[in-house]
């Protein structure tokens, strides 16, 4: 071992007294952001109104690259999975409006491998959170491509994963273009979704379970602004019906956009085309959004919620505070 790599681990090693496990208090700075800075009281956006948004800034360089978060407990509860292999685990707050004001009790925990050892180098990048009908969580990773389910219980991650069989197929991925989306669906089946191409239009997508897998095309959707670049998919949901969102992520030009799929779209009809309820892009505030989720908020209220990942994260040489992405966390209630 070199003495930069050697100085690099022992900066970054947990403090003697935290054990894979165990929680690491985390000091955030919370900021407000409106939906428009060019226009502070505008509210609504597509199909969705906003509800708050937050910029989440810490100098512990193991904060940031969050990829993707689940919301529980009537919107009171976040968790949320990052590329250096952490969960950050965070309550939520709203003001007298119920709009999204703050965070408390945010934390940090290392993320184990299965036998309960530490993340090795390259299994650190955790990309999906998916919620099993059991509660327990999946986590989806890139660059070594595998799925582990960490058990249920209102303490995530504190005991070890078990390894799940992922679509045989998916060993051929680019390191990078890994588990990007998860989600299960209403009869159980795992959706997974990457953002590799199989053509010029669309990328890799598999729906089914460790018995059966089942391949399919997602497609990329390409606008005039920007006919070069597609909308790439970062992070699924489900809404109560049945029916799933897609958050898509475009660059450059920077964009995203959410959009709405029937429940039947993932084997019975493959409608993978549905419909756009929103798209944020400058100047309004967006960032490189790779989370979603959609859970009742404190008032019962269905929510949306997207968390963008900063790349800020400290590992293979990279040094916290210095990436111009922010970690953004907006909230939005649904209506017709």
């Amino acid at each position: 071992m070199t003495w930069v790599r050697l100085l690099l681990t022992l900066a970054f090693a947990l403090p003697a007294s935290t054990r894979l496990g165990d929680d690491v208090s985390l000091a955030l700075n919370v900021r407000s952001v409106p939906l428009d800075p060019t226009n502070p009281s505008r509210r609504h956006l597509g199909s969705l109104r906003y509800r708050g948004g937050l910029v989440l800034r810490s100098g512990d360089p193991r904060f940031g690259g969050l990829s993707d978060l689940r919301v529980l407990e009537n919107g009171r509860r976040l968790v949320a999975v990052s590329d250096c292999g952490t969960a950050f685990l965070a309550g939520l707050t709203y003001d007298e409006r119920g709009d999204l004001r703050g965070l408390d009790d945010a934390r940090l925990r290392p993320l184990m491998a299965p036998g309960g050892r530490p993340l090795t180098e390259g299994e650190e990048d955790a990309e999906s959170l998916a919620l099993a009908p059991d509660d327990a969580f999946v986590v989806g990773f890139e660059r070594r491509h595998r799925l582990w389910r960490y058990s249920p219980g209102r303490d995530p991650f504190s005991l070890p994963p078990e390894p799940l069989p992922i679509p045989p197929a998916s060993v051929n991925l680019e390191p990078n273009q890994g588990f990007e989306a998860a989600l299960f669906l209403a009869d159980a089946r795992l959706v997974l979704l990457s953002e590799a191409n199989t053509g010029p239009e669309t990328a890799s997508g598999w729906v089914g379970n460790d018995r059966a897998w089942d391949a399919f095309s997602f497609p990329l959707f390409y606008l005039d602004d920007a006919p070069r670049e597609p909308f790439r998919p970062t992070a699924l949901a489900a809404l109560p019906g049945g029916d799933v969102l897609v958050l898509e992520r475009r660059y450059p030009p920077l964009a995203v956009r959410v959009r709405r799929l029937p429940g039947t779209a993932f084997g019975r009809t493959w409608d993978l085309a549905g419909t756009e309820l929103a798209r944020l892009a400058p100047p309004l505030t967006v960032d490189n959004f790779e989370g979603l989720d959609v859970a009742p908020g404190p008032d019962g209220e269905l929510r949306l919620f997207l968390i963008s990942d900063d790349n800020d994260c400290a590992k293979g040489g990279h040094r916290h505070g210095t990436s111009d992405q922010r970690t953004l966390l907006l909230s939005f209630s649904m209506f017709d």
